[in-house]
């Protein structure tokens, strides 16, 4: 699925790219702790918060201050990255390279 997304990202605009990121890294989030075995109530037990606040946050909702990550590195020509780790093993990596030219985009989700 991530895979799919990090395509369509070559295709679409700046808020496009951001909502299809955000939705991309929550995704790799809900694969995470399942692939952990938790459930969402068992993480929320462990992070002594609420249930509805696991949910909230595997939910992909906006976050205007995340928004404004992205637009800020947007205007330098940079790209965001995130390595999810599990006992100093990366089991994750969600990357965007928001000014990156469609061709070289192409190239990188290709392989």
């Amino acid at each position: 699925m991530f895979s799919l997304l990090c395509r369509k990202l070559s295709q679409k605009s700046l808020v496009e790219k951001q909502e299809l990121f955000r939705i991309a890294l929550t995704q790799v989030m809900r694969d995470l702790r399942k692939q952990v075995g938790l459930t969402e109530l068992e993480l929320a037990q462990k992070l002594g918060v609420e249930l509805s606040w696991v949910r909230e946050l595997e939910s992909a909702n906006p976050d205007r201050t995340f928004e404004s990550v992205l637009a800020y590195l947007d205007a330098l020509g940079a790209c965001f990255q995130v390595s999810i780790m599990i006992s100093d093993e990366q089991v994750a990596v969600v990357t965007t390279e928001l000014s990156m030219p469609k061709q070289k985009t192409d190239a990188a989700v290709a392989g």
